[in-house]
């Protein structure tokens, strides 16, 4: 087990089953804090690099294919395309979690003294710093939970990893989701990556009911919006009427706008 995972584990398993936490210190909580902001801003960077290397590579692998892979060629580009939109929601993710930490430690002098916080932004902020932190492998926020459990207990520990009173921000909870893009999802990107070779067309819209129904029988299509200004960007694809994630700071459609 690896040390990051090891440590999740520890305090995890402490809110579970009762093990001794620490006494809050509120130095060593504010000096983790901001570790956490360095780290959290260097893995936003390296995940754009990431992002800008698939779309280049896929690029490649759409329009010059290798022997090997004209083998699998669509089902080899889809399971690619599915990588890039994990990094795209784990750019918007870290985000989201760096806008939590810069409002914990504007509340900090709050939190740093004995009483109760009722302030819901600082109460946000905290519930999706600890739902990201058992999701995404940063040491400093891993060993920020020790500290924020002495301060915060452990019933609003439990409450803020299961997102149970749905106070974890959207841009966090939505993204840090097992959900798997869909095939229209998929198809839009592609379209974005190379217009050349994929084109709008109409797809069935995928059911979000339980049971299929003959009212899900529309079809969705993919008009283009105007290039960002200065971005060099093509045209935008749309589906379900939302522009999808191909910027900093967009979140996956996770289900259609409401009627």
């Amino acid at each position: 087990m690896t040390s990051y995972a090891s440590a999740t584990w520890q305090w995890v398993s402490s809110l579970w089953w009762g093990e001794p936490t620490v006494e809050f210190d509120p130095r060593l909580c504010s000096s983790l804090i901001s570790a956490a902001l360095i780290r959290i801003r260097l893995r936003f960077q390296k995940t754009q690099n990431t992002i800008v290397q698939q779309r280049k590579e896929l690029l490649r692998l759409i329009d010059a294919p290798s022997a090997t892979e004209k083998d699998m060629h669509e089902h080899y580009i889809h399971l690619r395309v599915s990588e890039l939109i994990s990094n795209y929601r784990l750019e918007t993710a870290l985000q989201g979690v760096t806008e939590s930490l810069e409002t914990i430690n504007a509340y900090f002098p709050i939190i740093s003294v004995p009483g109760e916080i009722t302030a819901q932004p600082c109460l946000q902020a905290l519930s999706s710093v600890i739902y990201a932190a058992a999701r995404i492998d940063i040491d400093e926020l891993n060993r920020m939970m020790p500290q924020l459990r002495a301060k915060l207990g452990k019933v609003f520990m439990e409450h803020a990893l299961s997102n149970h009173e749905q106070m974890v921000m959207d841009k966090v909870a939505d993204n840090l989701s097992a959900q798997q893009p869909d095939d229209a999802t998929i198809h839009a990107y592609l379209m974005q990556i190379a217009p050349h070779k994929y084109k709008p067309h109409a797809m069935p819209a995928p059911s979000y009911d339980s049971q299929p129904s003959s009212e899900h029988t529309s079809l969705v299509t993919y008009p283009s919006l105007p290039p960002h200004a200065g971005t060099g960007d093509v045209p935008v694809p749309i589906a379900f009427g939302v522009p999808l994630p191909i910027h900093e700071g967009a979140i996956l459609p996770s289900a259609p706008p409401p009627e």
